[in-house]
């Protein structure tokens, strides 16, 4: 067993193993910045997001860069489901090629699938991967209620926004027109 300071250690840590746990970290990855964060780290998570940390395991808890995927195809997948995400937040859908087609759509601030037959590629195993994922959380996916607010959320009973901030800025709002 690898010591908790280990990448792959922290990046199981980061990921999780629930469905909620898995589509808190895919949201976060999507709405970070990659330029400022460990590469390493964020490839080890990428892997560990995608099932393939046995091998990583056995690696003594640092994998080399070679069994990571590339910064590229992180590259690539962060501008993907960020791309996806955006389009279901303005009411469109996101669709993923797999050996199935799943497309996504929001409606009344609930995920809907529909499926399709399509090709595989590769380069597609983290979107699949990511589409699962979202709708898998039990909790349930929203769009914050915040008006100027386009992020995505996983609910917790009857959330409304994405976080503190989001609800302490609606309720000055509220306040302020009732009190001019």
């Amino acid at each position: 067993m690898s010591s908790p300071s280990d990448s792959s250690a922290r990046a199981r840590q980061a990921v999780g193993v629930s469905p909620e746990s898995r589509a808190r970290w895919l949201l976060q990855f999507v709405n970070s910045d990659l330029n400022g964060q460990d590469r390493h780290q964020v490839r080890v998570e990428c892997a560990v997001f995608l099932g393939l940390d046995l091998h990583l395991h056995n690696s003594g808890g640092n994998p080399p860069a070679s069994r990571l995927p590339p910064d590229v195809e992180v590259n690539q997948w962060h501008r993907q489901v960020k791309q996806g995400l955006r389009s279901l937040v303005q009411g469109g859908e996101w669709s993923a090629d797999a050996t199935v087609r799943v497309t996504l759509r929001l409606q009344g601030g609930r995920l809907c699938t529909r499926t399709q037959l399509s090709p595989q590629h590769i380069v597609d195993r983290f979107l699949v991967k990511a589409v699962e994922t979202l709708t898998g959380a039990k909790g349930g996916i929203k769009k914050c209620s915040r008006d100027d607010c386009a992020r995505l959320f996983i609910t917790k009973t009857r959330q409304a926004y994405c976080s503190t901030t989001c609800r302490g800025t609606v309720n000055t709002r509220r306040y302020r027109q009732g009190h001019p």
